[in-house]
């Protein structure tokens, strides 16, 4: 897995360290190749957002073909589980665990 220089990576949480693995090894069986991510609990998001508790990743989709892309977000939904969101940007995938409260 690559991070992207400057992604502060301090603070995350164990569920999102565990899913970072998870995230790699799909990208590297699909496309022979590791992740890059690019923010974790830096950057700016929405007020509320799971970044700045340590719960969401973006990861580089510019280096895919939009098909790809979309392949990526489902492999990542299928491996992660029904306790994580991934939604699909226009320039990453943005994944966050999110369980839903019983």
């Amino acid at each position: 897995m690559r991070i992207k220089p400057g992604v502060k990576v301090g603070g995350v949480s164990p569920e999102l360290a565990i899913g970072l693995q998870i995230m790699d090894s799909v990208h590297r069986e699909l496309f022979g190749k590791e992740i890059t991510v690019t923010s974790i609990c830096d950057g700016k998001h929405s007020i509320g957002s799971l970044h700045y508790r340590g719960e969401a990743a973006d990861l580089r989709t510019r280096d895919l073909e939009p098909t790809s892309r979309h392949e990526l977000a489902e492999a990542l939904r299928q491996a992660l589980g029904q306790d994580w969101d991934v939604v699909l940007e226009s320039d990453h995938v943005h994944v966050e665990h999110d369980p839903e409260a019983p």
